[in-house]
């Protein structure tokens, strides 16, 4: 097939690529970072339409700043994003999922380019279809306002520097300005853009070395000056670009963005991760926790083509070697860096999103290597057809999956189902939009006039949901293990922060009442549960208040309402204690455990059963458990331990 033709059919994907996600993309759930952001937009917005005098930009309200760090973050997506909103006729999270899916298809359309670039029409056209058959790269596309236009400014400026690699030794101005630009909105978008200098550093030195025939002679060809004028003029410009839609750094340019640089390089969230069947806290996660996400959820056509670059070695004459280091530095040294400074990232690989496009252009060199090593076209052709049916492995799953892409787990693990329970799955509660769709179809008041109580895992998202029908529901939040204390009529949750004892217990989740469950590839991502009475939380209230005698029916019922609850059940063991049947009291803790090994306070009921019978080695080991899964139990036990001696 000849280049022409391959051209013509980058272009016509492109096209279809770009109207389809386009059109998709509305389907799509609210974001976890995704109103924060959003309100940060609009205080960048008004910091600069009032020039300045609406500083709400740096002290943003801690519902939308829970970390603090919310100006460290530069301005340009979501400047964008408030601005368009102004004027668009769409709904507000509407218009941001188009303007994120458009960012998003400049990444894919840009990755094409590249490896086009690299390896020609042929070798565009994989690594573009590559990347868009890429499940979780195509549904973070949608509605990820941090990691998508990071990814895209970084692309777009590695892009602008191969092609001023391809200039030198002259000066190009107007690929100087492509190059400054870049370096300036991926600044823009995230203060780790400054790595983009050291891309463009780095390789106009290896591409003088390679022009000069050695490193010491650069500095005395004549074209060093030109070399100065290309590296300077394109690292201060787009150093200082970085910083006109950044409120923090227009501040002070030459030292804010290094500032939020340190705070950034040294922020740590301690998140518990689902990661390998157990819940670790993100500072505790092992070295290999990127690669091997990278490997769990990543579409086989992409790992075969990555192992595939070992090819490259036997036909390397055909492409240009520098650019080829360049591609592979720019995918392998953010994820050897993060790994190496055991930098704290969580929920999944998204933080390195950014150099998923770079690795989608090795995956694809590795195809393109192979077929051309390959002489007989038949050969080529049985290469052709297998990229093709490993090509239809994600996208059958993003059919049938819509619009749940971002949770793609491949083959090695055994898709979704597999990595249930094992992996983190809905952390970004997109479940939740389609639970209150459910609601605000089924959802009937307990008396006429009154209104629904929602308690839920994800109250700000659930209330956006619900806009609009605040006469008919009252949102509240409710912690995932004290949803049988708190007041609700109906409680909404996703599959995140969840005992994975729970998540692989068919019998414990979907909870017991569960009357809508949210499903991916069959599996159960979020759930809409139906409170049938109060009996759960009038006895936990009666129990906890002393009230034994009240709080016995009412436990009972809702110990045949909820009989996979570990909570009802360690309530019903702290009742049977305090009512002095110690065997019966043991059994129903004992059976909570069993139902949540992570039930801190089953196990601190159980540590206090012993310590009651006088048996301090047991008392002890169930002590030391629920302290570990509690600190705040550590203090009590000994005390109790104290009075045992």
């Amino acid at each position: 097939m000849n280049e022409n033709l391959l051209k013509k059919i980058f272009f016509g994907s492109s096209i279809v690529m770009l109207l389809s996600m386009l059109f998709v993309s509305t389907n799509f759930g609210i974001t976890g970072d995704e109103v924060d952001m959003n309100e940060y937009g609009k205080a960048v917005f008004n910091y600069y339409t009032t020039f300045g005098k609406d500083t709400t930009v740096f002290n943003m309200p801690e519902l939308h700043n829970r970390d603090g760090v919310a100006q460290y973050y530069g301005g340009l997506f979501d400047l964008i994003a408030a601005a368009v909103n102004k004027v668009s006729p769409l709904g507000e999270y509407h218009t941001r999922h188009m303007l994120n899916a458009l960012v998003g298809f400049i990444a894919i359309f840009l990755t094409g380019i590249v490896a086009a670039n690299l390896g020609g029409w042929r070798m565009g056209l994989i690594a573009l279809w590559i990347i868009f058959l890429s499940p979780r790269f195509f549904g973070h596309s949608m509605n990820n306002p941090k990691d998508i236009p990071f990814a895209t400014a970084t692309i777009f400026t590695i892009w602008a520097i191969y092609k001023l690699l391809d200039t030198l030794p002259k000066v190009s101005w107007k690929h100087i300005v492509f190059v400054a630009l870049g370096i300036a909105a991926s600044i823009n978008v995230r203060v780790g853009g400054l790595l983009m200098i050291g891309y463009l550093g780095l390789f106009m030195l290896v591409e003088a070395w390679y022009l000069e025939k050695g490193l010491g002679n650069i500095f005395s060809s004549k074209n060093l000056k030109s070399y100065l004028i290309i590296g300077v003029t394109c690292a201060l410009t787009g150093y200082f670009g970085g910083s006109l839609l950044w409120p923090y750094a227009l501040q002070n340019p030459v030292s804010n963005p290094f500032t939020a640089l340190e705070v950034m390089g040294n922020f740590k969230v301690n998140i518990r991760q689902l990661f390998e069947g157990e819940n670790v806290f993100s500072s505790e996660l092992p070295s290999y926790y990127l690669p091997k996400y990278i490997g769990i959820t990543t579409p086989l056509v992409f790992l075969a083509g990555v192992l595939l670059v070992v090819f490259y070695w036997l036909v390397k004459s055909e492409f240009n070697s520098r650019r080829v280091a360049f591609i592979l530095f720019t995918a392998i040294f953010p994820v050897a860096y993060i790994i190496y400074t055991k930098a704290n990232v969580y929920h999944e690989f998204r933080h390195v999103q950014f150099a998923y496009p770079s690795l989608v252009i090795l995956a694809a060199l590795g195809w393109e290597s192979l077929i051309r090593f390959l002489k007989k076209p038949v050969t080529k052709y049985v290469v052709g057809g297998a990229i093709a049916l490993l090509a239809l492995l994600p996208a059958k799953f993003m059919v049938a999956n819509h619009p749940y892409q971002y949770l793609y787990f491949n083959e090695i693990v055994g898709g979704v189902e597999g990595a249930f329970g094992n992996y983190v799955t809905d952390y970004w509660m997109q479940s939740m939009k389609e639970a209150s769709e459910w609601l605000i179809k089924n959802a009937q008041p307990a008396e006429p006039g009154k209104k629904i109580i929602v308690g839920t895992t994800a109250p700000v998202h659930v209330r956006l949901y619900l806009k609009g029908y605040e006469d008919k529901f009252d949102v509240q939040y409710v912690r995932f293990p004290q949803r049988h204390e708190k007041e609700w009529d109906y409680a909404l949750f996703y599959a995140d922060y969840i005992s994975p004892q729970q998540l692989k217990n068919k019998n414990m989740w979907p909870l017991d009442q569960t009357v809508f469950t949210a499903k991916t590839s069959d599996v159960p991502i979020g759930i809409v549960v139906k409170r049938p009475n109060n009996s759960d939380r009038l006895g936990i209230e009666a129990l906890n208040t002393g009230k034994i005698a009240e709080a016995k029916p009412l436990l009972e019922k809702a110990a045949q309402q909820y009989p996979n609850s570990d909570i009802i059940n360690t309530s019903m063991g702290m009742l049977y204690l305090n009512m002095g049947n110690f065997n019966e009291g043991v059994n129903y803790l004992v059976k909570a455990i069993q139902q949540n090994n992570d039930n801190a306070q089953a196990y601190f009921f159980l540590g206090y059963a012993y310590a009651i019978q006088g048996n301090r080695s047991n008392a002890s080991i169930y002590f030391q458990r629920a302290a570990k899964l509690n600190p705040g139990y550590a203090q009590q036990a000994q005390e109790i331990l104290n009075k045992m001696n």
